[in-house]
């Protein structure tokens, strides 16, 4: 699908604006963030801690895209890009379950 990606640095931060042509819920951006969103939720529903959030920030910090850390970090194999999108229609199940180890993705 055809897509616009514009990246640019202001301020310090680096920025990345990603679009399709189709409903904006519907967009990679949109499912990476519901997914990523979820993930970073059932870890510290789970654990009690924010160690994802701190470990995922600090893989950043040292220049790591967040698809790729986020995939890291909760042992996602294949694209990242791919698999965050799929996860966003994954049940409640199988997001506990990529949280604690017990099983892979099975989107």
């Amino acid at each position: 699908m055809e897509s616009v990606i514009c990246r640019f640095s202001a301020y310090g931060f680096e920025f990345e604006i990603f679009g399709q042509p189709i409903s904006p819920t519907e967009q990679y951006g949109y499912l990476h963030m519901l997914s990523e969103y979820r993930l970073l939720a059932w870890s510290e529903v789970l654990t009690g801690r924010a160690k994802a959030r701190e470990e995922i920030r600090k893989a950043k910090r040292s220049g790591e895209k967040t698809e790729p850390a986020f995939a890291k970090y909760f042992g996602l194999t294949g694209d990242p890009y791919l698999k965050l999108a799929e996860l966003a229609d994954a049940s409640d199940e199988e997001l506990r379950a990529i949280v604690t180890g017990r099983a892979q993705p099975t989107v």
